[in-house]
């Protein structure tokens, strides 16, 4: 049942993005061009930035998805998780995953499709999704 209800709500997505969200290793595969170069120019230059970040609750009879991925540097072992919300801020349900090996974008993607894979079965939809990850933001809307 929670995969025809995957498949029902990845019909209001762009087909393109719909598509490619079904296989998260296909997110990561098309932007990781764009990822290496952007760590090849971190590496030239040390930067540090600092920003006050904080939570903005969504709009009336909205929920809130917030993910991360995160990578351990020594080991390479990745995960994610995330945390559903209502417009007041009431913590709904949250998640998290063991991912194995791989890269940080690899664990932003599964921490996105497990995040609305949830909201699916939860029967959410109206909702904001929002990441940390640039590369995965952008690579939404380009959709």
């Amino acid at each position: 049942m929670c995969k025809e209800l995957l498949e029902v709500s990845l019909l209001m997505l762009p087909v393109q993005f719909a598509l490619r969200l079904m296989n998260p290793f296909s997110i990561y595969s098309e932007i990781v061009p764009e990822w290496k170069k952007g760590q090849n120019r971190a590496k030239a230059d040390t930067m540090y930035s600092y920003s006050m970040l904080s939570w903005k609750m969504p709009l009336l009879n909205f929920f809130k998805l917030n993910i991360d991925g995160t990578r351990a540097t020594a080991s390479g072992k990745i995960g994610a998780g995330g945390v559903i919300r209502n417009h007041a801020g009431t913590w709904i349900i949250g998640f998290q995953i063991n991912l194995g090996v791989g890269e940080i974008l690899t664990a932003e993607a599964w921490g996105l499709f497990y995040g609305l894979k949830l909201a699916v079965k939860l029967q959410i939809s109206n909702l904001e999704v929002e990441s940390d990850s640039a590369i995965l933001v952008n690579f939404d809307t380009k959709f």
